[in-house]
């Protein structure tokens, strides 16, 4: 039988596909007032007017280029990023391909910095010189895919099909509804006023549309950024601690019918802390200070079922046909669950002995079948 690991047994489960959607890329709101109010505060208390110094911007991009990168599978470390990044030198036993992802992202976002700046320039000088959205999105993963795409897929609408791997999400494979859907984000994109929910938009929905032959994401998290600098915002970092959770949360986005923010806007709500204490590190505590700003807290059936989960990947080592029954009924009834309309029992204890004292999968689906509610 072929070995599975937990986190590949737990994102493989069946799914039904489900194909593109224009209609998700109509904007609705994504923060509530009070998480726009709290946004607005982290920023209030980042210090971002020093960020664009020609130190602090610097190490900013590198450190954005990194973590950018590392949502990918670059396995570059932060010293070696930094050591690439401003000494040219390339870390020990790397291919060519991270390399040049690194040095490509790195170059792709001070592109946008430096457009941000002469977007002010103009502005200072009285001319309203703003470059459309479109010849942004394109420029910007241009320079992203250099060298790592074909020339003519660089900047331009993907001609075949594509997969996303652990997603039911099928994207469009036809290049006018490509066309068509990168114009109706540039339109709604324009239309929006708060920077916080115009940098969540654009970078879900451009991930979303998948424009591009690959990249998408890389071009949407520097959309983001470059979204909220233009704002005179401190622009998001994805950071290295959250690879997990940004997977997830995107993957929620695609899979939403109707489109629903909600985890990802959770997720940015994080990153944004995180990023906003890099120079202030009682950015947090102030913000909240001020807003009385709590982050919300999983309901207990949530963080039961949570457990049942850790408790069926460590049983598929054993009986994975059954854990997976098991867990696919879970995920049925997750709605019910956190609903509190059904009731789980106890989380049963798993030894740290695979000999001693651990129930089996067929232990577990009776447990979960014979509760109120799951007969």
């Amino acid at each position: 039988m072929t070995e599975v690991t937990p986190q590949e047994f737990l994102e493989s489960y069946p799914k039904n596909p489900i194909p593109y959607n224009e209609d998700k890329l109509i904007y609705k709101p994504i923060f509530s007032k009070d998480q726009l109010d709290y946004l607005e505060a982290l920023n209030k208390y980042s210090n971002s007017n020093a960020l664009l110094s020609p130190r602090n911007i610097e190490m900013f991009s590198i450190e954005f280029a990194y973590t950018s990168a590392l949502l990918e599978g670059n396995t570059y470390s932060p010293v070696e990023a930094e050591l690439l990044l401003t000494k040219d030198k390339i870390g020990g036993q790397k291919n060519l391909k991270e390399t040049l992802m690194l040095k490509n992202m790195h170059e792709s976002f001070d592109y946008l910095v430096q457009e941000v700046a002469e977007t002010k320039k103009d502005a200072v000088e009285g001319s309203l010189n703003t470059r459309p959205f479109t010849y942004l999105v394109k420029n910007a993963h241009a320079i992203a895919s250099k060298n790592l795409l074909e020339e003519e897929e660089m900047g331009s609408v993907r001609n075949s099909v594509i997969f996303i791997g652990f997603c039911s999400y099928v994207p469009s494979s036809i290049p006018q509804q490509l066309e068509i859907g990168l114009e109706t984000i540039a339109k709604e994109y324009e239309k929006i006023e708060n920077p916080f929910e115009k940098a969540v938009y654009a970078h879900q929905n451009l991930s979303y549309l998948q424009y591009f032959i690959d990249h998408n994401k890389r071009t949407a998290r520097n959309m983001c950024a470059y979204t909220l600098m233009a704002a005179d915002k401190m622009p998001v970092m994805f950071t290295e601690r959250s690879v997990e959770e940004y997977a997830k949360a995107m993957t929620h986005y695609y899979e939403s019918e109707p489109a629903d923010y909600s985890k990802f806007a959770e997720y940015f709500i994080a990153s944004y802390e995180r990023v906003c204490s890099r120079m202030n590190a009682y950015a947090v505590e102030q913000a909240r200070e001020d807003t009385g700003y709590l982050p919300s807290i999983p309901s207990q059936e949530q963080i039961k079922v949570e457990a049942y989960e850790r408790l069926i990947l460590e049983l598929n080592k054993y009986n994975p046909e059954q854990a997976q029954q098991t867990l696919t009924k879970l995920k049925e009834l997750l709605p019910d669950i956190v609903s509190g309309k059904i009731e789980l029992p106890n989380i049963p204890t798993v030894s740290k002995n695979p000999e001693v004292d651990i129930p089996t999968s067929q232990d577990l689906n009776k447990e979960i079948n014979t509760d109120k509610g799951l007969q």
